[in-house]
């Protein structure tokens, strides 16, 4: 036989081998896809921990950070986005927000997974002196007066009351037990905050019509469904008064109405111009939710889509719209000025139906309300992402890739009246 005839008899035995071999490949990956809980939140957070090998493989730092932390936001017992994104952070010097993040994840892992935080935080901790050097002791006396602690970046501050203090008794004080006084506990939040320090908008708590509502007063204005029971016909939308001025009045809907993706493509670069969800508020939801009548009412909006302005992301061009989202600019003009002040105010709970859709919320009990994150129009680090408002209040810069299909929506108008 030829060498040539012998070449063609290995290539033609070597292409059922590799059909084989490409059969096997699928299998196997249709069987992880299996094995992972359906829409569950285990595929979610292998997806984002996926992409953040990905991106640290490409020393896209940035973008694995925020992978990881979607990871977290996804599902905050998951100790190796935690783990990665303190390595991450080793890696750059910044020592703080890795032992931030550790500390974090030793409040929220299992049990027997702590001793892994452990042996990390010694693992950077040792990785710190040796950057940093450890200062030789001296032999100066300590301060006696212990520092004031500085409090955690996100912490509301709580008020002193401002009654006069009672004086102090003048009898002789009766010595005081040495025993450790039990701690009280912490008061939950309330479910109604009003004001948060820097916001500026102060929620009254009162739905009144719209011709007599100021700003944090509550309005209703269309109709959505909102309880998950169609039966019962749609609910009427509650709407938070932002700004009025010249006859009209800036609205943003109470709760988080529904679970939409930014845009329905995976990886694309967008803008709010471009984006399907825009397209979303301003055909569907916009017929769906006002009549005829209410509609003349909604005025058109010249909107602004400024550049992220952390990132320099491109925002793209100025769109006109009857409804659309709050900027990252915006969202920070009516509340509170700091992105990362976990503003109670800016916390947005899901109505049954919006968690019906795929809505995520930071809640794992049946309650009808649960804070979500809300889509902001603005782009994230890179322009396949959008910045939104996590369920603690803070404003993400950088954002969710665009698909992500969890994060809810409260649309903004201006109704004349």
């Amino acid at each position: 036989m030829s060498e040539e005839n012998k070449e063609k008899g290995n290539a033609g035995k070597m292409k059922p081998v590799i059909a084989i071999l490409a059969v096997i490949i699928v299998v196997l990956a249709i069987a992880v896809v299996l094995l992972l809980p359906k829409g569950g939140t285990a595929k979610k957070v292998a997806k984002q921990l996926s992409l953040g090998a990905k991106y640290l493989s490409e020393l896209e730092y940035e973008q694995a950070i925020a992978a990881y932390e979607l990871a977290i936001e996804i599902d905050p017992k998951c100790v190796d986005a935690y783990l990665e994104l303190a390595d991450i952070y080793s890696e750059l010097g910044e020592y703080d927000k890795a032992e931030k993040i550790l500390k974090k994840a030793k409040r929220e892992v299992a049990e027997e997974e702590v001793a892994q935080i452990r042996r990390k935080q010694e693992k950077i901790e040792k990785k710190r002196k040796e950057a940093e050097g450890t200062p030789e002791p001296t032999n100066e006396p300590k301060p006696t007066t212990e520092p004031v602690p500085t409090p955690e970046p996100n912490a509301i501050p709580t008020l002193a009351p401002t009654a006069t203090p009672t004086p102090e008794p003048t009898a002789t004080p009766t010595p005081k037990s040495t025993a450790t006084p039990t701690p009280k506990p912490t008061a939950p939040l309330t479910p109604e905050p009003t004001k948060s320090v820097g916001s500026r908008v102060t929620i009254t708590g009162r739905t009144v019509e719209i011709e007599a509502a100021e700003v944090g007063d509550y309005v209703t204005f269309g109709t959505y469904e909102q309880d998950n029971d169609l039966g019962n016909g749609t609910e009427a939308i509650e709407w938070l008064v932002l700004e009025k001025k010249d006859g009209k009045a800036l609205l943003l809907s109470k709760y988080a109405l529904d679970a939409k993706q930014y845009h329905d493509e995976e990886y694309v670069d967008v803008t709010w111009e471009t984006c399907t969800l825009r397209s979303w508020l301003n055909s569907e939801f916009y017929r769906t939710a006002f009549s005829e009548k209410e509609r003349t009412s909604i005025a058109e909006t010249l909107v602004r889509n400024a550049d992220n302005p952390e990132y320099g992301t491109e925002g793209g061009n100025d769109t006109r719209d009857k409804v659309f989202l709050l900027s990252i600019e915006e969202v920070m003009t009516y509340f509170d000025a700091d992105p990362d002040a976990g503003d109670p105010v800016r916390r947005a709970k899901l109505t049954k139906y919006a968690k019906e859709q795929a809505g995520w919320g930071w809640d794992t009990s049946d309650e009808y309300y649960v804070n979500g994150d809300w889509w902001l129009r603005s782009p994230g680090f890179v322009s396949n992402n959008a910045a939104y408002v996590d369920y603690n209040g803070n404003v993400n810069r950088g954002g969710y890739l665009v698909d992500n299909y969890s994060n809810v929506v409260r649309p903004t108008l201006w109704i004349a009246y």
